[in-house]
C-alpha cells in the first residue's frame, strides 16, 4: 500500500531538508530529490541568479522521471510550478540540427561563445555543445549530415573527455511556459494592474516595470520574467500532481512549519502593501 507511493518530505528550512535528503538516500539506497526555492520572485528584478532556478529545475526534472523520495520546505511549496516541465530527449540517428537549436532557444538556454555554465550552448559547424540544467558536465553532440552521429561528455573544468552516451536528456533552463497567443493578454493585464496603483509614485515605478517586462515578452526572450509566472496558464501551485497521482507527505515538526508559514504570509502581506 503506502510503502509503493512516492514520499514528499517537508522540512522547516533548507539545512534540515539537506540533511534530510542525505538521511533517505542513505537508508533507503535511492536517490532521494531536495527541491529548493528559486530566489526572491516577489520583487521584479531585472536580473538573479540562476543557480537556485537550475537546482529546482533539475528537481523537477527528476521528480518528472518518477523520484520515489522529494524533500523541501515550506518556501519551496509556495512557489509556483510550471504545470510540466520541457525535456528535450536525444538519441543517436535522430533529430536535425536546426530542430535541436530551436528547441534548445524555446527551453530558455543561451547561445553563447562557449558552454562554461549550465542553461548554454554553442554551435560549430556540425557540432552542438550544450550544458543541461540536469548534468553536473556538458556534452558535445556530432552530426553526421542531418542525423545524430554521437554524443559525448565532457568535463566542464579540464574539457576531457568523459565517454560517451547512447541518449541524452537535455530539461528546460526556465519555468516560465509562454504560448505566443498569450502576450496580448498579459501585457493588458499588466497595463491594468499598474493604472490601478494608488499612488502617482506608485504608478511611475509601475510605468517602468511594465515597460521592461512588455519589451522582454515581445522579444521573446524569457529572462527575468518570474516576476509574472501568476499570470500565466500554464503555472501550478500543485506539487502532488506533479508527483503523479497519491502521495504520503511528512511534515517535519508541524509546529514549526505551522509559524513558518505564518511569517512567510506576513511577509508577503508586507510587500504588497508597498
Amino acid at each position: 500500500g503506502s510503502l509503493d507511493l512516492p514520499v514528499l518530505y517537508i522540512a522547516k528550512d533548507g539545512i534540515y531538508a539537506a540533511k534530510a535528503a542525505e538521511q533517505l538516500s542513505d537508508i533507503t539506497g535511492r536517490r532521494a530529490v531536495l527541491l529548493p526555492p528559486k530566489d526572491d520572485v516577489l520583487l521584479f528584478k531585472k536580473a538573479v541568479s540562476k543557480d537556485s532556478l537550475f537546482k529546482r529545475l533539475e528537481a523537477l526534472y527528476r521528480i518528472k522521471r518518477g523520484a520515489k523520495y522529494v524533500v523541501t520546505t515550506m518556501e519551496a511549496l509556495l512557489q509556483l510550478f510550471p504545470s510540466d516541465i520541457d525535456i528535450l530527449e536525444l538519441k543517436k540517428g535522430e533529430f536535425i540540427q536546426e530542430e535541436i537549436v530551436g528547441r534548445l532557444i524555446k527551453m530558455g538556454y543561451d547561445r553563447c561563445e562557449s558552454v562554461e555554465y549550465k542553461g548554454t550552448f554553442t554551435v560549430r559547424g556540425d557540432i552542438i555543445d550544450v550544458f543541461p540544467v540536469n548534468s553536473d558536465n556538458p556534452y558535445r553532440i556530432n552530426f553526421f549530415g542531418d542525423e545524430i552521429e554521437n554524443i559525448k561528455q565532457f568535463d566542464a573544468t579540464s574539457r576531457q573527455s568523459c565517454g560517451y552516451a547512447d541518449s541524452l536528456d537535455i530539461a528546460a533552463a526556465t519555468d516560465i511556459i509562454i504560448e505566443p497567443d498569450d502576450v496580448p493578454e498579459i501585457i493588458e493585464t499588466l497595463n491594468s494592474e499598474y493604472n490601478a496603483l494608488s499612488s502617482e509614485k506608485q504608478r511611475v515605478r509601475g510605468a517602468e516595470i511594465v515597460g521592461d517586462l512588455t519589451e522582454t515578452l515581445r522579444s521573446g526572450s524569457l529572462e527575468g520574467l518570474s516576476f509574472i509566472m501568476p499570470l500565466l496558464r500554464t503555472a501550478t501551485s500543485d506539487i502532488l500532481g506533479l508527483m503523479g497521482g497519491d502521495t504520503v507527505v511528512v511534515f517535519d515538526e508541524c509546529k514549526m512549519l505551522a509559524e513558518i508559514l505564518k511569517s512567510l504570509n506576513r511577509r508577503i502581506v508586507m510587500l504588497l502593501r508597498k
